[in-house]
């Protein structure tokens, strides 16, 4: 027999999207910082209009899709910066720099996709499973002390006295 608990909270909180924008806007001020002027300029005007909308605009980020549209156009100035120093400097350490920032943006937009979703904890014979964003986290028997689930509350506590605690929706269990 099998139970499943979806919990209330989200998955991804809100600071952590905005975070992760203003994370890439100075990334990419500080590679901007390392080209000429002109491009230099550029990169400054893209990571200012991040850190401005995140700072006075926060709401669009929030919004699933909006919060996917800036995304892609991050990723599409990305990209466009990328060719740009392929072309004016070959592959040097900022090309793959940029390529890692462009893998980051794809990560985290799969990753935000989950903003909404619940997290879903299903008790079974073999252990307790919680389905986290791209892999489930197996959790044997045998390393719980005990499993508590009263009033809307499932509490596990392990037997090196960690202790994890969620608060779930009967309605939706």
């Amino acid at each position: 027999m099998q139970v499943d608990f979806l919990i209330k909270e989200p998955q991804v909180k809100k600071h952590q999207i905005v975070g992760f924008h203003l994370l890439l806007a100075m990334a990419l001020f500080l590679v901007g910082l390392t080209h000429t002027y002109a491009m230099h300029l550029t990169f400054t005007v893209f990571s200012m209009s991040i850190i401005g909308i995140a700072l006075f605009k926060s709401k669009w980020y929030l919004n699933l899709r909006l919060n996917t549209v800036f995304r892609l156009g991050e990723l599409i100035f990305l990209l466009y910066f990328l060719f740009i120093y392929w072309q004016t400097r070959g592959v040097s350490w900022i090309v793959i720099l940029l390529c890692w920032l462009c893998v980051l943006i794809g990560l985290l937009t799969l990753f935000e996709q989950r903003m909404h979703s619940l997290l879903r904890i299903s008790l079974g014979e073999s252990g307790i499973v919680i389905h986290k964003f791209i892999f489930k986290k197996q959790i044997s028997w045998k390393q719980l002390a005990s499993v508590n689930v009263h009033h809307n509350t499932l509490t596990l506590i392990y037997k090196d006295q960690h202790m994890k605690q969620w608060v779930y929706d009967n309605t939706l269990s």
